[in-house]
């Protein structure tokens, strides 16, 4: 079952696969990413950062919206890693298995402004969200898995 589909722009690193995955009781991740399937060296990061006992499985965002519904019928807890608004509001609007978005690291940018100390959205980004909430989905800004999670329209 998918518990959580995650935005954050890193992706998998150590918050994710020993933060977030413990408290979700995950056992298998999902990176939906076109660069990253098209990168060797993303790829071999991320398979290096994942704990030896965890699945992972990357794919690019038109096939992993396809291998969803399979993943979620797995009988372990399970998450998605995508690293944008937009990539989570594609798979949202492709897919009727996630419930919950999480909010998470999004570095500086052009046209971006600070909502958390390590989550920078821009316009677009707030608009992708609001989409995803409504299509029903509940929607969460949190830095990390200890701290407070906020419902998006404490920042709308």
């Amino acid at each position: 079952m998918i518990k959580v589909l995650r935005i954050d722009d890193r992706l998998m690193h150590a918050q994710v696969t020993f933060g977030w995955a413990q408290s979700f009781n995950v056992k298998g991740i999902l990176i939906i990413s076109d660069k990253v399937v098209n990168d060797p060296t993303m790829k071999m990061a991320a398979e290096f950062a994942k704990p030896e006992s965890m699945k992972l499985w990357i794919k690019g965002v038109d096939d992993g919206i396809k291998s969803l519904t399979k993943l979620n019928g797995f009988s372990y807890n399970s998450m998605v890693l995508v690293e944008s608004p937009s990539v989570a509001l594609k798979v949202c609007q492709n897919s009727d298995v996630i419930k919950y978005v999480n909010m998470g690291g999004q570095r500086v940018g052009d046209g971006r402004r600070s909502i958390l100390e390590t989550i920078w959205l821009s316009d677009q980004d707030f608009s992708d969200l609001k989409a995803i909430e409504d299509l029903g989905i509940t929607v969460e800004v949190q830095k990390m898995i200890t701290d407070p999670g906020y419902p998006l329209k404490h920042f709308l």
